[in-house]
């Protein structure tokens, strides 16, 4: 990691690693529920984080990267640059690395303020800098992001799990190595006019609250140019059936339209690989993900097969 005068160091995202086997989190989650006196945690989702809705509270278990600061001290900052968040409430340690948050459970009310969203992204890029951030909280490096190190993933890729021809799959590689060596350049772009970035900028961690956008999920916060958080939002309008008046929406409120730029574009199209990598990956171990996996590869030498959809 290289560390700034002060504030946050640049490395490693917050979420080092997976949060561990779902047995015993759950058995850790019921038992910090009961103490917290909150009702019995029911799940919503698992992915490098377990997150449980318990009534008018969500918890999400992680495991942070050794030494990072309580998130609540990431909130205080947020929240003095206008950016609005989710309320945290509490959070806890467990001996074993792995770290719970409470957090105010958001209720979807309508559609999102995507004019607005862009508004608040634009207070994160103008008024967030590395020596505001809590002392010691890991900010991203891009290049360091396992699942951007595309190259090796798209060689080890393995669909045999979605039964489909050799001379296809043959296609679908050529295509996905063409995209991949045609974008190598963006790793020595990204100290460029870099900024601090949500990183993970996409319509399933912006909820429309009471009061206006929600932005939820920062634990791949990261300094990389101000395209890092334009290019998931683009990327949305291309292959997972976003309008495209969306990106306009937002570009509008941000102050800035970076759809034609050729950084912008690199993140919008690089992603759509890594999620298609992904999602084979993991239909490899569970059926269920299957087609979708198959959709998303097959897409890449059919883009007439139709939107592709969030798991």
């Amino acid at each position: 990691m290289r560390e700034p005068a002060s504030g946050a160091v640049v490395g490693v995202p917050y979420i080092g690693a997976p949060f561990g086997d779902r047995e015993s989190v759950e058995d850790w989650v019921v038992d910090v529920a009961t103490q917290w006196s909150l009702p019995a945690p029911a799940l919503v989702r698992m992915s490098m984080n377990a997150v449980y809705r318990c009534g008018d509270v969500v918890l999400r278990v992680g495991r942070p990267v050794p030494g990072a600061p309580a998130t609540r001290e990431l909130g205080d900052v947020l929240r003095d640059a206008g950016i609005p968040i989710a309320e945290i409430i509490d959070e806890l340690d467990a001996p074993d690395g792995r770290r719970v948050t409470a957090m105010a459970y958001v209720a979807a009310r309508a559609e999102v303020d995507w004019v607005q969203t862009g508004r608040i992204v634009a207070r994160l890029h103008d008024r967030v800098g590395m020596d505001g951030l809590p002392d010691g909280w890991p900010v991203a490096d891009p290049r360091r992001l396992p699942w951007w190190e595309l190259e090796r993933l798209v060689g080890e890729i393995d669909t045999a799990c979605l039964g489909i021809a050799n001379d296809v799959d043959e296609r679908v590689r050529a295509k996905l190595g063409l995209v991949v060596d045609g974008h190598r350049w963006w790793r020595d772009e990204v100290d460029h006019d870099a900024v601090i970035c949500h990183g993970d900028l996409q319509p399933a961690n912006v909820l429309m609250g009471p009061r206006g956008p929600v932005l939820i999920d920062w634990d791949l916060l990261a300094m990389a140019p101000r395209g890092w958080d334009h290019g998931p939002m683009l990327a949305q309008t291309r292959r997972w059936g976003v309008p495209s008046s969306v990106y306009g929406q937002y570009a509008s409120g941000y102050g800035m339209n970076l759809s034609a730029d050729r950084f912008t574009l690199a993140v919008a199209e690089l992603r759509d690989v890594a999620a298609t990598v992904l999602a084979v990956r993991a239909a490899a171990s569970n059926t269920d993900a299957v087609n979708e996996a198959r959709h998303r590869y097959l897409s890449w030498i059919d883009e007439s097969s139709g939107p592709w959809t969030a798991r």
